[in-house]
């Protein structure tokens, strides 16, 4: 595993994980998009439903209409055509309308997007995302929201430098 703590363009190792579980002090760089009108709260010593440590965003009385988080640039190697994202989400209620991930290269793509409603368990989503060598990429986790009883929380983002295993 590579450690979150750093302020450089993150570089994968073949073979290598990045994983961030926001616990203690380390939310591994990944920070509000400051012109969102909403944010998400940081809390590394917090449990919900058994998972500690994770970025959590209130609905009620909400009357913003969006949040996005935004993790570091990543650069991979030149063998890598495709990693796995993977991100552990909970939505509770029904204040939040959409969850997408998002990633930005030379341009934005969305890359899966939650409709669903809230359902208050966690889910676990894995998504193949194809990657270029040559153009360093990060990833947002945007909402979408509405003023209604509920909230987001995700405790934990993982890249592999590989597809995903059918799950």
């Amino acid at each position: 595993m590579i450690s979150c703590n750093r302020t450089e363009l993150i570089v994968l190792k073949p073979g290598r994980e990045w994983r961030c579980t926001f616990r203690q002090t380390d939310n591994c760089e990944i920070v509000n998009q400051s012109l969102m009108p909403s944010n998400f709260s940081y809390l590394p010593e917090s449990e919900l439903f058994g998972d500690v440590g994770l970025y959590y965003l209130e609905t009620s009385g909400c009357s913003r209409q969006g949040a996005r988080l935004m993790t570091p640039y990543f650069r991979w190697p030149p063998h890598v055509r495709s990693i796995c994202l993977t991100i552990r989400y909970i939505i509770f209620g029904k204040g939040v309308q959409q969850l997408s991930l998002l990633k930005q290269d030379r341009k934005n793509a969305v890359l899966w997007t939650d409709l669903r409603p809230g359902t208050g368990r966690w889910q676990l989503k894995h998504i193949t995302v194809s990657v270029y060598s040559a153009f360093p990429a990060r990833f947002f986790i945007e909402s979408r929201l509405r003023n209604e009883t509920g909230f987001l929380a995700i405790s934990e983002i993982a890249i592999h430098d590989s597809y995903c295993m059918s799950k």
